[in-house]
């Protein structure tokens, strides 16, 4: 897991993508805290459920490191969550090969 600290040092080479995927993330990672706490679960069932340990569900929920996708995945599948796309018409995003240049 990447540590927002160090991610901060990545910010200014990639940070409009940078930024929107730690939103994604945070907004991932809102979203399992909640639900898990509407299951009546604990971060020691959870870690149970997904094969990841109590104390990495601890600094996820925490913000205190930038989960991976697939602990975030593996966190909303045993809860019975999908992920669904949206448009986001609020946001333009840059292309791809505009933020390898810079």
């Amino acid at each position: 897991m990447i540590k927002y600290g160090e991610l901060v040092k990545t910010w200014s080479s990639e940070s409009q993508f940078m930024h929107k995927d730690n939103e994604f993330k945070a907004y991932m990672a809102d979203t399992l805290i909640d639900r898990r706490k509407k299951l009546g679960w604990t971060q020691i069932e959870l870690g149970n459920r997904t094969g990841l340990k109590q104390s990495a569900i601890s600094r996820i929920e925490s913000g205190e490191v930038i989960p991976k996708l697939d602990s975030l995945f593996k966190m909303a599948i045993a809860m019975g969550l999908k992920l669904l796309f949206v448009e986001d018409t609020d946001t333009t995003y840059p292309s791809l090969s505009d933020s390898k240049d810079k």
